[in-house]
This record gives C-alpha cells, structure tokens and sequence, in this order.
C-alpha cells in the first residue's frame, strides 16, 4: 500500500523509543538506557580510581579488585555491541525539547522505513483533540499536527485537510466547534479563532488578525486545555492555572498550602528528570538546555571512548 509522509518530529519521536521497529525495537531501546546507566556507573569508576589510588596510596584487593576488573570488562565488551542504539538515543534526544524541536517543526519524512507507517487519508499519531462540526456533520481530528475529517457517521474515509494553522509543533491541547463556521483552537502557541468560511485567524485574548504565524515560536499563552461549565469557559495555561477568558489573566490561584504539600506520581517526577524540567528551579530559564547538553556530552563521550579504544587496540598490535 502507498504510505504518506510523516511529520519528521513524530518519526525522531518514534525512533527514540524504538516504536519504529515496533515491540523489538522498544526493547532495544529500554535495554540500552539500562545500559547506558551502567556504563555511566562503570566510566566514573574507571576514569576516576587511577587518580584516586595515586592521591590516598589506595590498592584494591579481593572483591574490590575483582568488582573494578569486571566494570573494566564488561564496559569495554558491551559499549561496542550496544554503541549505535545509545547514539540514537543521545541524537534523537538532542531535538526533542526546545530549542531544537523546533528545527524539525513543519517537516515531514518518508516513512516507508517505520513499522506502522501512515497511509492514505489515515494517520498512525495520537490523536490529539477533537472537535464536532453540527452544520457540516463532519468530524476534525488533530493528529500527528495535522488535521483530518470525515463524516460524523464515518460514511467516508477521513481526508487531510492541507491547511497550516496556528498550532505548536507540540501539537494540539484543544479544540471546539462553536458555530457559524469558526473554530477554538489552543496550543502552546496560544488560543485563536478560525473562521473557515472566510479562512482568517484571530487570537482569541486580543481578537487580532493573524497574518503570519511562526510555527517555531510559543505564545504569551501556553494553552494546556479547555473546559465549559454551564455558561462559563475556562482556559488551562500551561504556567498560569485558569484565565479569566475576558480579560486573559489568570484567577483561582492554588494556595499556598496546597501547593507546598501537594504530591504527583513517580512517573511524572522521573519524566520531569528525564526532560531536565527539574533542574529550572536551579538555573531557571537555563534549563531549557539541558537535554542538549546531556545529549551532545553522551555523543562526545561515547565516540572519544570508542577513539580511546581503537587506539589501545593498535598500540596492543604493534
């Protein structure tokens, strides 16, 4: 079957969890991140205990000295059969956060290579938001930062629409039909109206036309949801809580009580490492840099290393 291009962010995505190589490749990429732990464990004890047993006149014995042999081994043995997953790994991971995710920003790829590759008038992403057109009886469905609709009744196949519209290249957190042909769309690149019948866009706050949108820049809101109750309309902002939708200022601060006892899962604590998003309250703005930095040291570690190696090797031959 003909496969359709896929965005070039949802394809870095995939390949860094392996879901390019379906289940298999998952695996491979869950066991090379526990590898790459160890081989962390192993370098610091491999780099730093020369210099540590010339400063206290150490000399390892017994299990100590057996534990370090088999670091020294294993470090050698297993960074060269699982080098290139860790690579990708540190890649990937290199363009998945700002400020590099937005080089990737309105790209596509052919993705005749990933398992579960996208095909004509279909996707293969998460669908993202959703949103009920009553007049036209159709359905749109954002996915994959694109946008598609079919039939309510699903009479038809769902069909890409080829529109650029104002929508973060993290994709879409809401989206509503509300009549008359005009849509609310919400993304990290703010809250704007889309009047389709005359095809204009209007920031929601301001109700200023927008005639040229950068897919690559936030907005001043960073819109995470939306929700009715009744006649009121809350907006969800990423930083600020709940905005009044009137005057876009936010209201129902959590307090501080709350906020200081408050408790998430373990999951999000380890994803908010994983992502380096913990480290803002440290270097505050800064932390934006993070997953870069630790990406381009992993690349730089691990090809110095394999350099260190190969040179060992020639000096063992000769």
């Amino acid at each position: 079957e003909n496969t359709n291009n896929m965005s070039l962010i949802g394809y870095v995505f995939d390949l860094h969890s392996g879901k390019v190589l379906g289940l298999p490749g998952r695996l491979i990429m869950d066991i090379a991140g526990l590898f790459l732990i160890f081989f962390s464990v192993s370098g610091i004890f491999i780099t730093f205990f020369p210099s540590l047993k010339r400063i206290f006149k150490f000399s390892p014995s017994g299990f100590f000295a057996a534990f370090l042999k088999i670091l020294h081994k294993h470090h050698i043995k297993w960074c060269l059969v699982i080098f290139i997953p860790i690579i990708i790994i540190a890649l990937t991971g290199f363009f998945m956060r700002p400020p590099f995710v937005m080089l990737l920003a309105g790209k596509e790829i052919n993705a005749i290579f990933h398992s579960n590759p996208p095909r004509n008038d279909s996707w293969n992403d998460s669908i993202q938001s959703v949103a009920v057109d009553q007049d036209r009886e159709t359905i749109l469905v954002f996915a994959g930062g694109k946008l598609y609709e079919g039939k309510w009744d699903f009479s038809e196949n769902f069909k890409k629409i080829p529109k650029r519209l104002p929508v973060h290249p993290m994709g879409s957190t809401f989206f509503e039909y509300l009549g008359g042909g005009e849509y609310l769309i919400g993304s990290f690149s703010g809250l704007f109206i889309w009047d389709r019948s005359n095809d204009e866009f209007r920031e929601y706050f301001s109700e200023e036309i927008v005639k040229r949108f950068s897919i690559r820049k936030t907005g001043p809101y960073q819109i995470n949801g939306g929700i009715r109750i009744g006649e009121d309309f809350l907006v969800l902002d990423y930083h600020e809580g709940m905005l009044d939708v009137e005057t876009g200022k936010p209201f129902l601060i959590m307090p501080r009580h709350f906020k200081e006892k408050s408790v998430f899962s373990l999951w999000h604590f380890l994803f908010e490492i994983h992502n380096g998003r913990f480290a803002r309250s440290f270097i505050g703005k800064w932390y934006i840099l993070h997953n870069p930095v630790v990406a381009l040291g992993t690349i730089i570690v691990m090809f110095t290393g394999l350099q260190i190696l190969i040179k060992r090797k020639k000096r063992l031959e000769t």
